[in-house]
């Protein structure tokens, strides 16, 4: 197995690095088939059972853009 960058950050402050799973191996096939179903929720917006999907030991972060309501941006031209 190669080596693979994973943006973890281990006890030392460094990067972690853990073993890439081979592709077309039995646990790669798995991995995917679980993105593909948990896509399939999302697109579904099925949120209640893809939660279902979340271990008691995740950490889900996702990106929130900050936005001002129409009324309060500026103008291209003008104040």
């Amino acid at each position: 197995m190669s080596e693979v960058f994973n943006p973890a950050v281990d006890n030392s402050g460094e990067p972690a690095v853990t073993d890439r799973v081979p592709v077309g191996s039995d646990m790669y096939n798995r991995i995917v088939e679980f993105l593909y179903d948990e896509a399939a929720l999302l697109d579904n917006l099925q949120l209640n059972e893809w939660a279902k999907c979340f271990t008691e030991d995740i950490v889900y972060q996702a990106p929130v853009k900050v936005t001002q309501p129409a009324r309060t941006r500026r103008r291209k031209d003008g104040p």
